[in-house]
Formats: structure tokens, sequence, C-alpha cells
């Protein structure tokens, strides 16, 4: 199991362990454990945001991922890069939340 230091390999690693133990608390299984039953993405603009330092996800994984989703979705998806690692609204939240607002006006 991560003790943060993958998932949160972006920030130094005291706070990565602290970050870790908070996910237990915070983090939502229901979108893992439970069926989908409205998929709202095939009804609006995908958009992704693309962690170039993500040690979970690597880019090129991603890029996997985003290629699969344009076939299920039959489009395209927007994507959004940020130099941060797997969770960039924890490592990097003011970079997050510009490029969300960004994403947001369009």
């Amino acid at each position: 199991m991560d003790d943060g230091t993958k998932t949160f390999s972006d920030l130094p690693l005291e706070e990565a362990r602290r970050q870790r133990r908070r996910m237990d608390e915070y983090h939502s299984r229901h979108s893992f454990e439970n069926k989908l039953t409205y998929p709202g993405y095939k009804f609006v603009q995908v958009h992704y945001v693309l962690c170039e330092l993500d040690r979970v996800l690597p880019q090129a994984r991603q890029l996997k991922i985003i290629e699969s989703l344009e076939k299920y979705i039959d489009g395209k998806v927007a994507v959004h890069s940020i130099a941060a690692g797997h969770l960039p609204f924890v490592s990097q939240p003011s970079e997050t939340l510009q490029l969300l607002q960004e994403i947001a006006k369009n």
C-alpha cells in the first residue's frame, strides 16, 4: 500500500504521509463501489486534467485513458496539463483552481 510517497509524490515526505492518512477519512469510495446511474459525460464537453508528474497514473497511461474515453463518447476530450502529481488539488490548489476557472469560462 502507498504510504503517500507515490500518490503525493510532489509534496515533501512528511506532508505526503499526512495527506495519505487523511484520505481514509475524506476519499469518496462511492464512485468505486457503486454502479454508475447517469453517464453525464456523454452529454457535455469532457475535460481531462493531465497530471504531468503523476506516479500513480503515468502520463502514457493517462493518454491511453483519454484515447479510450474519446472512443467511448465518440468525441474529443479537451486535455489540460498541469505540472503536478496525482492529486493537484492537494499539492497545487491555487494552480488547480486557476485551471478549473479557465475550463469553466469555455
